[in-house]
């Protein structure tokens, strides 16, 4: 149950189309510019949205990932992007969800958007008869890392980097 104000009353959240590419692509180069604040490694290059836009295409038309997005007024105000992974043959489930983005702007955070996002996006997975999900998060981005130990999520791995 979201604690606080509430998602706006005309809050759809639905699958993404190939409409909502270029309102998610402006979400996405707000959340990279912040990222890129915390840690230069999620410095995009400079034709990276073309990238991303491909991506979203790809997964947007693909049997195995899905894109939602949170739409309020008009406006898209928040998205999400999952796909279904493999694991090595030895390990048990094989089979479970990945969440690779969510992102809410700025304005509509705090108000059960992202709950609902991830919501969509579990639904889908279960749908689909996996019984795990796992996400990809920045450590230094303490918010989100609140956010997705509110719902359950815990740190189990690390993924660490240096340069050659």
């Amino acid at each position: 149950m979201t604690k606080g104000p509430r998602p706006p009353e005309d809050l759809n959240v639905r699958e993404g189309q190939a409409a909502d590419i270029q309102p998610i692509v402006a979400l996405w180069r707000t959340s990279m510019a912040q990222h890129a604040q915390k840690h230069p490694i999620f410095t995009p290059k400079a034709d990276g949205h073309i990238a991303f836009e491909r991506f979203l295409a790809e997964h947007m038309a693909a049997n195995d990932a899905a894109v939602v997005v949170a739409e309020a007024g008009g406006e898209i105000v928040g998205y999400g992007i999952c796909q279904l992974r493999r694991r090595p043959a030895y390990f048990e489930p094989i089979e479970h969800g990945l969440i690779s983005d969510l992102e809410v702007a700025a304005s509509h955070r705090r108000r059960g958007v992202g709950e609902l996002i991830l919501g969509a996006l579990c639904n889908w997975l279960a749908g689909r008869g996996l019984t795990r999900v796992e996400i990809e998060v920045a450590t230094a981005n303490e918010i989100a890392v609140s956010f997705w130990r509110k719902w359950g999520f815990e740190t189990y791995c690390q993924t660490m980097g240096r340069t050659l």
